[in-house]
């Protein structure tokens, strides 16, 4: 797949009823893009919708689609398929956090964050797949965070997942780019959506780390509010599935490049040697 040269695609998004998703949406649908706009809920649609309007967008359908569901997984896109003959841009977005020491997380919690931020993803991917196959074409974007190459206290859960999916999402690239499919990941740093806000909103927490704790979630919610503007995240999503030659990662930290993006290019470094032993 080249650069647009003005072709229109067929753009599948999970996790569009806020957040990074809702303006992923958005922002395709300017460009004349075909969106399935996927969340767990469509009755949480209402901000994408007003939007929509508001804009007067078209082009985009509202699907539900629940990641941590695979046996549904493959109807929603061979649906897609049939109406609009391919896939051409998938974009894994949805996810859950949680945060707390990772002594006291809830296994039953710490389950759920991986089923919907590493085995939906795949899951998805795995039915998106076979298709993109067939067209000898295709990219995936996964939308992964800072979390996934830096350790951050209190996040282990939602880092743990983070490194997993990073980890996925290069060796998935090792696999399908001979085929004419290219994967990359979105690094973002912290930005205000829902999901950040929840994960700065502590809960209870045991005594032994309620001081140290309670100071990270104040620091952290106070970053999230400093970063409200997502279109950073948004033009470079547009940038990765636009180009002719992707990066795996792609860092998005407003200020804190010159901190993080040696070892992004690091890593980027070792990629393109394995893509140079397996490819």
């Amino acid at each position: 797949m080249t650069a647009r040269a003005g072709l229109a695609r067929t753009v599948l998004i999970t996790g569009c009823s806020s957040g990074f998703g809702l303006e992923f949406v958005l922002a395709f649908a300017r460009r004349g893009d075909a969106v399935i706009a996927t969340m767990r809920d469509p009755g949480r649609a209402g901000g994408l919708q007003e939007r929509l309007t508001a804009e007067r967008l078209g082009g985009v359908e509202i699907v539900a689609l629940d990641v941590t569901r695979p046996e549904s997984l493959a109807g929603v896109v061979d649906d897609v398929v049939e109406r609009h003959g391919t896939i051409d841009v998938l974009v894994n977005n949805a996810g859950r956090s949680a945060s707390g020491p990772i002594e006291t997380i809830g296994l039953d919690e710490l389950r759920g964050v991986f089923d919907t931020n590493v085995v939906g993803a795949v899951a998805l991917t795995q039915a998106v797949l076979p298709h993109m196959r067939a067209a000898g074409a295709g990219r995936i974007v996964f939308v992964s965070a800072l979390g996934a190459i830096v350790n951050t206290p209190w996040m282990g859960a939602y880092c743990g997942s983070k490194h997993a999916i990073d980890s996925m999402a290069a060796v998935l690239d090792l696999e399908v780019r001979p085929l004419g499919i290219r994967v990359s990941s979105l690094v973002p740093a912290a930005f205000r959506t829902r999901l950040a806000v929840q994960a700065a909103s502590p809960g209870p927490v045991h005594e032994a780390y309620r001081e140290r704790f309670l100071g990270f979630a104040e620091s952290f919610a106070e970053r999230v509010e400093r970063s409200a503007d997502l279109e950073p995240v948004v033009d470079a999503l547009l940038e990765v599935v636009d180009s002719d030659d992707p990066p795996l990662r792609r860092l998005v930290a407003p200020g804190k490049e010159d901190a993080f993006g040696p070892l992004v290019k690091e890593l980027d470094g070792r990629h393109d040697q394995d893509v140079d032993d397996h490819c």
